[in-house]
Order: C-alpha cells, then sequence, then structure tokens
C-alpha cells in the first residue's frame, strides 16, 4: 500500500524572504540589461556582483523576516495569556456575584424567620 507524500509547507517567513529577493533580483536584473539600452553612460553594477548580493539579500532579508516572525507569535502569546486571564477573571468574578447573590437570599430569608417571631 503505497502512501501518499505530504507536502510540506515553508513557513511563511521564508516565502515571504523568496518573494522580497526574488522581487529585488528581478528589478536588479532589469536595470542592468535595460539600463544601458536606455543610457549608454551610465554607472551599473557588474554582473559577478549579482549572485553576491542575491545571497546577501537574502541572509539579510531572511533574518530580518525571521526576527519579526517572532516576535509576531510573541505578540500574539502575550495577547491570548491576556485574554485569558480576562477571562478567567470574568468566570471568578460571575462567581463571586453568584454567591453574594446566594448570601444575600439567605441573609433575607433568616431576617424573615427573626421579624416572624
Amino acid at each position: 500500500m503505497m502512501t501518499k507524500p505530504t507536502k510540506r509547507k515553508l513557513p511563511e517567513w521564508l516565502q515571504n524572504t523568496f518573494q522580497i529577493v526574488g522581487s529585488l533580483t528581478v528589478l536588479m536584473v532589469l536595470y542592468n540589461w535595460i539600463g544601458p539600452m536606455i543610457k549608454p553612460h551610465g554607472t551599473y553594477f557588474p554582473w559577478w556582483t549579482l549572485p553576491i548580493s542575491v545571497v546577501l539579500a537574502l541572509i539579510m532579508v531572511g533574518l530580518w523576516s525571521y526576527f519579526e516572525f517572532k516576535q509576531k507569535n510573541k505578540e500574539r502569546q502575550r495577547k491570548l495569556k491576556q485574554q485569558q486571564a480576562r477571562q478567567q477573571a470574568a468566570i471568578k468574578q460571575a462567581q463571586i456575584e453568584k454567591e453574594a447573590v446566594q448570601q444575600a437570599a439567605k441573609r433575607r430569608a433568616r431576617n424573615l424567620n427573626h421579624q416572624q417571631r
């Protein structure tokens, strides 16, 4: 029996990194390729620096995306804990109010018994 290979998705921060660096690479290639046709005596970067630039961009943008992703996760966890704490406080407050209502009913019943004597 053959099992289906599962597709492994790349993490969101890595997908973002590839999208940003891919767009940047396309723009750099277009600039260096079309630029001399439009302005022949302009200054353009040497082609041999393109792979170095792409690798450095992958590293820098990847690190930035990764740490931004981690920061968002920490913020999400903090908000979740705050929400849970608020819910627990609301439940506790509801229990306190319920007990207060019960105590008030007992007091009223006791007072009524004392008044009837």
